[in-house]
């Protein structure tokens, strides 16, 4: 055919991606009605699992926690932080929710939201409550017991 593919190797990519500028633009305006706020984990350096558990950790493996909140209603992210390993949930939803200026009526989040320093965070938004979905809830004895007594 005699065409001539350009294939870019590594340094180019990694060129690229130092200027990678996106920009997201959200609605800046209305209310959030229900705010929902999840993060998770990515290791950033460090061994595969099996090696670690086979030979021992050469390295210190680093984790980074991405922060997202999400309007339920319009399915669309509002605020996203990135946080240290050493950074709790607790510790990184003031900066989460402190992206925006909307006013959010409602939140929900998992249990490791579920501290007096999230539920102060929020009232500064004008909001309502910080809620748990009931099954991440554990249940105590005493409604067991009276669950166990109506059967």
């Amino acid at each position: 055919m005699g065409l001539s593919l350009h294939c870019p190797d590594d340094s180019p990519v990694s060129r690229r991606a130092k200027r990678v500028n996106i920009s997201i633009k959200t609605s800046a305006r209305g209310v959030i009605s229900h705010l929902v706020i999840d993060s998770s984990g990515l290791k950033v350096s460090g061994e595969g699992e099996w090696k670690v558990r086979q030979h021992g950790a050469d390295r210190r493996r680093v984790w980074h926690k991405p922060h997202l909140a999400a309007d339920s209603a319009m399915h669309e992210i509002i605020c996203a932080d990135v946080s240290l390993s050493g950074t709790t949930d607790t510790q990184a939803l003031p900066g989460l929710i402190n992206q925006t200026h909307r006013k959010i009526r409602e939140a929900s989040a998992d249990g490791a939201y579920d501290t007096r320093y999230c539920h102060d965070a929020l009232p500064g938004k004008k909001s309502g409550h910080l809620y748990r979905h009931e099954a991440g809830r554990k249940t105590g004895r005493t409604s067991i017991m009276s669950v166990t007594t109506r059967l």
